[in-house]
């Protein structure tokens, strides 16, 4: 019967009382947890003192090959070829004209022709990269399909005499 008939009114309960063992149970996980924990990080440590020396990391790749003049001038023979072929038309072999006379100049000059506008090309003061600028702005008309009157014939013929001086 709850409250006891002998119990005053205001009076404390005690708690419910619990069995020592889960006092000692409770403090024997924790020891253990801390136990598997400083066994776990000594075996680490002294797998890590055990293993050898790791190898060096693998040597980089070697740089891209660079484009050479004579190279380019090949590759400019085989767009005029394939254009006249009928494999590119006029726009792609404009395009493809003038991504391998950037690439030739950026291999010879050092200079990141590959990823310059006109406005980077025209704005740097070297002769050789003035030429490049210019067959760039020939090209860029035809590139952009705003002007078909130039022929591939005239571009390739321009890009070989950009090219030629650096064979």
């Amino acid at each position: 019967m709850w409250p006891a008939e002998n119990d005053l009114p205001g009076q404390v309960i005690d708690p419910v009382g619990y069995h020592s063992l889960w006092v000692y149970l409770a403090f024997g996980l924790l020891g253990l947890a801390v136990f598997c924990s400083v066994v776990w990080m000594a075996v680490r440590t002294w797998r890590s003192l055990d293993q050898p020396e790791p190898e060096p990391a693998e040597p980089p790749p070697p740089p891209a090959p660079k484009l050479t003049a004579v190279e380019a001038l090949a590759l400019i023979d085989q767009i005029e070829w394939e254009h006249r072929t009928g494999r590119l038309t006029n726009r792609a072999a404009h395009h493809r004209l003038s991504g391998v006379v950037r690439a030739c100049a950026t291999d010879q000059l050092g200079l990141p022709a590959k990823q310059m506008t006109l406005a980077d090309l025209e704005r740097l003061a070297q002769p050789q990269l003035g030429q490049v600028a210019g067959l760039v702005r020939f090209l860029y008309p035809a590139q952009f399909g705003l002007d078909p009157a130039n022929t591939v014939e005239q571009a390739a013929g321009w890009a070989r005499s950009v090219v030629l001086p650096w064979v």
